[in-house]
């Protein structure tokens, strides 16, 4: 089995989080690519090392790991140190990835949310500048994923959900509850 290249795993992601890529949104494709990088490298990783500790137990040399070549020659490999190797690829592939994802994002979103952050100074006369920043925070990526109000732990769909909970209309079943957390998109009524 071939590993896939870091540029495959990044292109992947970056293509499934394109519709909605923002900065809350970057964060998350962050995540999604650490995973499934780690993901490729534990299988392989986990087998090594279960093929060394083996090898000890036997008595053998786990430095010292006969394998042939894809011509059938025999060789010889260093266990640990393939192991060491491909940890250390692991990780340059995860930072990799990370500074790819976040140097898009930062292209595409910084000068976005800088200028949302400047009027929101601006409307509130300056106070979201001295309020902590969770109090006031407008994250363009929420806006641009179409939740205008925040994530959905925000305060105000929280606290919304709370209120339709305590009355009988919460959860994803109620259809009053549906109509009134989504007004304006009515192909959200319907689904269950």
């Amino acid at each position: 089995m071939k590993l896939p290249t870091k540029e495959v795993i990044c292109i992947c992601v970056l293509a499934f989080t394109q519709s909605a890529i923002a900065l809350n949104q970057c964060d998350e494709a962050r995540e999604k690519a650490t995973t499934a990088i780690k993901g490729q490298y534990a299988p392989f990783m986990s087998e090594i090392e279960n093929v060394e500790k083996q090898m000890v137990e036997q008595g053998l040399d786990p430095t010292k790991f006969p394998q042939f070549d894809k011509n059938g020659k025999l060789r010889v490999v260093d266990l640990p140190a393939l192991r060491s190797d491909l940890s250390a690829q692991q990780q340059k592939d995860v930072a990799d990835v990370r500074s790819k994802i976040k140097s898009r994002c930062d292209d595409q979103l910084k000068p976005v949310q800088d200028i949302v952050d400047a009027s929101k100074a601006v409307a509130t006369l300056g106070i979201s500048m001295v309020l902590p920043k969770r109090m006031t925070n407008i994250d363009v990526s929420d806006v641009l994923a179409g939740r205008p109000l925040g994530s959905n732990n925000a305060a105000i769909p929280k606290a919304r959900d709370d209120i339709l909970t305590s009355v009988g209309m919460g959860g994803k079943n109620n259809d009053v509850g549906r109509v009134l957390k989504n007004p304006l998109q009515p192909k959200k009524w319907l689904k269950r």
